[in-house]
């Protein structure tokens, strides 16, 4: 099952996204024979908010000509846009240690991560994108992820980008 909504209003805009899915895995001891099967059930989810400071109007499929575009002589600034985004990921909780031949038990069974940023368009042609995304990590009861370890920590990111489109 998939959902997707979206909701624009003016500068403002706001999608949102749900899945839920399920995969069946299998171990073969060879070609011919299967020694184990199971199935795993995922769902996650994700909610982003955008606002365009300068004023552009919003859009899921088309980013909007900024109404005053970026000069070096002081003609305009560009679009400004901030963004935030939360989102979740669950894998099947209730067997997925039960079914450590397909995962390693204290592997994480969650996500859940938040971010923030701001795009710059200083015209048709470029954007300038800067975000933060923080990642915490899920485990079972009872299999926590060794203390100090690498997957015990939380995940930070802080992300850039050039885009040119011509």
């Amino acid at each position: 099952m998939f959902l997707l909504s979206w909701y624009f209003w003016g500068p403002a805009g706001l999608f949102w996204e749900y899945a839920d899915s399920s995969q069946k895995f299998q171990l073969n001891k060879n070609a011919s024979t299967i020694t184990k099967q199971a199935t795993f059930d995922t769902t996650a989810w994700d909610v982003a908010a955008s606002w365009y400071l300068t004023g552009e109007k919003n859009s899921l499929l088309v980013t909007p000509a900024p109404l005053h575009p970026f000069h070096f002589n002081g003609g305009g600034l560009g679009a400004w846009q901030l963004t935030a985004r939360l989102g979740g990921l669950d894998l099947d909780k209730a067997d997925f240690n039960k079914k450590a031949d397909f995962a390693a038990a204290g592997s994480a069974q969650s996500a859940l991560t938040w971010g923030v940023g701001l795009n710059w368009l200083l015209n048709n042609n470029i954007k300038v994108m800067l975000d933060y995304e923080q990642t915490g990590f899920g485990f079972a009861p009872g299999y926590p992820a060794a203390r100090g370890s690498f997957a015990a920590q939380d995940e930070k990111v802080l992300l850039t980008r050039l885009q040119f489109a011509f």
